[in-house]
């Protein structure tokens, strides 16, 4: 991986929207160190607390400001050099909605970043991401790029696979399926591919791409080194976890049965959006630039992943 340039004397501020999340919090860590002056955009000020220990004194500031509200998006980017934009949920709820966060936020993102000047918008969407897809998750991803490009034509775009890392919701959660359950559920057949990405890969993508003038108006799909089906996936997470679990397949049609009714609770454990999503293969297409063209090789998971799984 190479060296990030170095900063001025006076380092840039970044307004980072959605920066207490799983990734944000990877990409706050890596700004800080390198000086830069980072504003994180949240719903819970109190919440993102925690960022703050990450820098030095009054480098990190937590700032109120939903993305609903235009106002609040233009106060937050007003005087920004950079803006990034991370806001994502995985399932559809009345308040926070993919229409709300995926498809409209970044549109108000982008005109509140053109507005005030900024010098670079970073958008993460998701790899999959389709106007036509049958989830719901993609289509609105889609759309989100499509206004934000509208508004802001020289922004990067930044397409992940599924991430992985200490504290994620991916192959934690099925180790935690794992150790409850007596066997190991196999969603469908199991036969979709996929390239989990480190987390710390993408942020350093984002700081890259923020500091690279060839990445605006580019868009990137972001995917580790390998694909391997859901099924080799479930395997690989039982045999980390030092867990003796048969896979058990469970019919697509049952589990949407099941996602119907789980996804009316608090929580929203399965929804039929992300087994839409599970039939679809997650991987780059080798048309668009990746990783390597932002200076990163692509970290392989089991090396890193089979730690944490195995401290569960």
């Amino acid at each position: 991986m190479e060296t990030p340039s170095p900063l001025p004397a006076h380092p840039p501020t970044v307004t980072i929207f959605g920066g207490s999340g799983f990734i944000g919090r990877y990409v706050v860590a890596l700004l800080a160190k390198q000086g830069y002056r980072i504003r994180v955009a949240v719903r819970d000020r109190a919440a993102a607390g925690f960022l703050q220990p990450l820098g030095e004194v009054g480098q990190i500031l937590p700032l109120y400001a939903p993305v609903q509200s235009a106002q609040a998006v233009r106060e937050v980017t007003a005087g920004a050099t950079y803006v990034i934009n991370l806001v994502a949920v995985l399932a559809d709820s009345r308040q926070q909605s993919f229409a709300s966060l995926h498809a409209r936020a970044p549109e108000t993102i982008a005109q509140a970043a053109k507005a005030e000047g900024v010098e670079a918008l970073v958008h993460v969407s998701a790899l999959g991401a389709d106007l036509n897809s049958v989830s719901a998750y993609a289509r609105t991803k889609a759309e989100g790029e499509h206004r934000l490009l509208r508004a802001y034509p020289n922004a990067t775009i930044l397409r992940p696979s599924v991430v992985f890392g200490v504290e994620d919701q991916f192959l934690n959660r099925f180790a935690r399926i794992a150790r409850l359950l007596p066997v190991m559920p196999l969603l469908g057949s199991g036969q979709a591919r996929l390239q989990p990405l480190f987390v710390e890969d993408v942020a350093q993508a984002i700081v890259n791409s923020l500091q690279r003038p060839e990445a605006a108006g580019r868009v990137y799909e972001l995917a580790g080194p390998n694909i391997y089906r859901w099924q080799e996936l479930m395997r690989f997470i039982v045999e980390a976890t030092g867990l003796r679990r048969a896979l058990l397949p469970i019919p697509m049609p049952l589990l949407k049965l099941q996602a119907g009714l789980l996804e009316r609770l608090p929580g929203q454990i399965l929804t039929r959006d992300q087994l839409r999503l599970v039939e679809m293969d997650n991987i780059a297409s080798g048309t668009l630039p990746g990783l390597a063209d932002l200076g990163i090789t692509a970290s392989p998971m089991e090396a890193i992943a089979r730690a944490y799984l195995a401290r569960g």
